[in-house]
């Protein structure tokens, strides 16, 4: 299906093609407080985690709270299998009682500062193929900003905007 732009300013690439939010700083637009998790906590407890909050990246952090790691929805799946079957497997299963998060993480994730620019983040994430960064002040992880967290920024700024566009022959606002 073709995306026509109705307002010629979006075909050439105007004002409206450039728009940007305003508030355009990692902090600005993460999800915070971080939920976070130890290093050395079990891992049954990590898949628990995401789920009671219904998150898909954990931050994870060593004794003294500092970053060492994130761990995804896709490291699990990697190491666990579907997560999504009927008996939840991963989480009550006896195998992954003595696994810890430290074994399925990603060690040394890519970070952004609280003032980092949205476009940058952005592009880094495109960059390295990743859905989520943690967001640091000093050593300490702050928040997160995923990919939907940008796109919600972008829609917020188009918000403003009275641009039109065409999405399969309808007009939508």
């Amino acid at each position: 299906m073709r995306h026509d732009p109705i307002d010629p300013a979006l075909s050439e690439g105007g004002e409206h093609a450039r728009r940007f939010p305003q508030s355009t700083s990692a902090g600005d637009h993460m999800s915070w407080p971080a939920v976070t998790i130890r290093a050395d906590a079990p891992l049954r407890h990590a898949v628990a985690l995401m789920r009671t909050h219904r998150i898909r990246h954990l931050p994870v952090v060593n004794d003294r709270e500092r970053l060492v790691g994130m761990l995804s929805d896709r490291d699990l799946r990697s190491m666990l299998g579907d997560l999504e079957g009927p008996d939840r497997a991963p989480v009550t299963h006896p195998a992954t009682a003595n696994v810890t998060v430290t074994t399925a993480m990603t060690a040394g994730p890519l970070t952004v500062w609280i003032d980092t620019e949205l476009r940058e983040v952005a592009r880094l994430m495109d960059e390295y193929t990743i859905g989520a960064v943690p967001v640091l002040q000093g050593e300490r992880v702050m928040g997160i900003l995923t990919r939907g967290d940008i796109v919600r920024a972008f829609v917020r700024a188009g918000d403003d905007s009275r641009s039109r566009s065409r999405v399969g022959g309808d007009d939508v606002p």
